[in-house]
């Protein structure tokens, strides 16, 4: 009897651990990023034991009259865990859409950038449900763009040079912290 109470309570606590430790889910933010001053989310979703996906935002509204560095950005990457999801070492594919306008007067920038890459990163839980990755990737970039000179007398821009190409670029690096639910 004492045999099958323990088995009982065993098969129990299998279960029951499986639902109290499970991570669905992960929301977080990139810290080199918050920096930097702007601002980004990320939602994680565990898809099954070894990946996850992960989709980001990141908004920068800084300009001035003399500089700017406004970026508006959405990416989407599809994680691959080693051991399991959100802990030790993952292989990621980025992709990354950003609308941006960069540059000091008199010169601007204004365009758009749509990216697809490779990652790689490290997880490491710190709490019950907080973990620390630091992630890299590497991607092929097409960006297009046009430069313009903003005269002081005028309203409008005139457009110097139209920009169109593929360039191999970072698509993420940096420290993010995490809140896994």
């Amino acid at each position: 009897m004492k045999k099958l109470l323990w088995g009982i309570i065993l098969v129990i606590s299998l279960f029951w651990g499986q639902k109290a430790n499970a991570q669905i889910f992960e929301v977080g933010t990139m810290l080199s990023s918050d920096v930097l001053l702007e601002w980004n989310a990320h939602l994680s979703m565990r898809l099954s034991r070894h990946s996850s996906l992960l989709l980001n935002a990141e908004f920068n509204p800084l300009q001035t009259s003399s500089w700017s560095i406004k970026n508006c950005g959405l990416g989407l990457s599809y994680r691959w865990w080693r051991t399991e999801c959100f802990y030790g070492h993952f292989i990621s594919v980025d992709t990354l859409h950003l609308n941006f306008r960069v540059g000091k007067q008199p010169f601007l920038w204004n365009g758009n950038g749509t990216a697809l890459g490779l990652g790689y990163g490290y997880s490491w839980i710190i709490r019950k449900r907080l973990n620390l990755t630091l992630e890299a990737s590497l991607g092929l970039w097409y960006i297009k763009a046009k430069r313009y000179v903003l005269e002081e007398d005028e309203f409008l821009p005139d457009r110097l040079y139209h920009l169109r190409r593929f360039m191999f670029l970072p698509l993420n690096a940096g420290l993010s912290i995490g809140y896994m639910f």
